[in-house]
């Protein structure tokens, strides 16, 4: 097998592992809300196992043509930032791995390289400019080993630590789902109905435009007023922990709306407050839920029996009917 046939085999291996830029970058938004680390961590170890591929030890050759190389340290960083949240100890396995081949460093150079045929004879790499490369001699600076010699054995070591990293990712990403579904009191259908993809910070605008609506509100009782307040600003604080209790949240909110909606009806003017409690209801149910779209065959399967009105029938015989 030759170096075209071998970049090919690794071509319809990726097919299962297709990665693009816009995945690069859903992978390092820092916005991105943590019930997300679970997707996040599987485009991480689709990168890793797309990186690993990129290098053929036999040929020492490096095929990089999407420049996916020289973002390795972008990537380690979130990914190492992302497990500890939740696994210390994987963590440090992943640094570990990371540390014993300067793999920020050494990839980073592979990325340069990209594309170039290297020879066994080369043994320095000198950077005289950034992004660019003289190729007279090269070498990679390894911890406990100094500057080693470019060898099949050495590029057979740093495409094994990818992969290495592409399957602890993996197992990162298991853990990651039962870490946030493990203790957290909120109703899950997945695929369907899912809380935790509200945005926190704009349901708190939500939450404070009812408590606003209800200060110094004289049509509503004292007690009534300083009970409903508490109650939302008991969700503040819900809101601003890690993991929410949406059951909680959603509760508070329901019953407060309800109360509101008692009290219309006895003559209070919190018309306002109302209509902020289900303005915060409803923005959660539009973020939480996906209706899943129906196929054809089961839109099929509704509309067959329906009956519809005959075709040019004249008027008169409508009108009997």
């Amino acid at each position: 097998m030759n170096i075209s046939e071998e970049i090919l085999k690794s071509k319809n291996i990726d097919v299962a592992n297709e990665l693009n830029l816009n995945d690069i970058n859903k992978l390092l938004d820092p916005s991105r809300n943590e019930y997300e680390f679970h997707d996040k961590l599987i485009l991480a170890q689709k990168y890793m196992t797309k990186c690993a591929n990129c290098i053929y030890p036999h040929y020492l050759q490096v095929v990089d043509k999407d420049g996916l190389l020289k973002r390795f340290e972008e990537v380690y960083l979130t990914v190492k930032s992302i497990v500890k949240i939740f696994s210390p100890e994987l963590s440090m396995r992943i640094m570990n791995i990371e540390e014993s081949l300067s793999l920020s460093q050494n990839i980073l150079r592979l990325g340069m390289l990209a594309k170039e045929e290297l020879s066994k004879s080369y043994h320095l790499v000198d950077f005289l400019k950034p992004f660019e490369v003289k190729i007279t001699s090269i070498k990679l600076t390894i911890p406990d080993k100094g500057s080693t010699k470019i060898s099949n054995q050495l590029f057979l070591e740093l495409k094994t630590a990818l992969t290495r990293l592409a399957g602890l990712c993996g197992a990162a990403a298991r853990i990651a789902k039962d870490w946030w579904l493990s203790n957290e009191d909120v109703l899950v259908i997945e695929d369907f109905y899912d809380p935790r993809k509200v945005s926190k910070g704009y349901l708190t605008v939500l939450v404070n435009n009812i408590i606003k609506s209800l200060a110094d509100n004289e049509s509503v009782p004292h007690q009534v007023r300083k009970q409903l307040t508490t109650e939302m600003n008991e969700v503040l604080s819900d809101l601003k922990k890690r993991k929410s209790s949406w059951n909680n949240v959603l509760s508070k909110l329901s019953q407060t709306m309800m109360v509101l909606a008692a009290l219309i009806t006895i003559g209070a003017n919190v018309d306002e407050a109302y209509e902020n409690a289900k303005e915060a209801l409803n923005y959660i149910s539009t973020q939480a839920l996906s209706i899943p779209k129906i196929s054809s065959k089961q839109e099929a399967k509704y509309t067959t029996n329906v009956i519809l009105p005959p075709k040019n029938e004249d008027k008169n015989d409508l009108d009997e009917l």
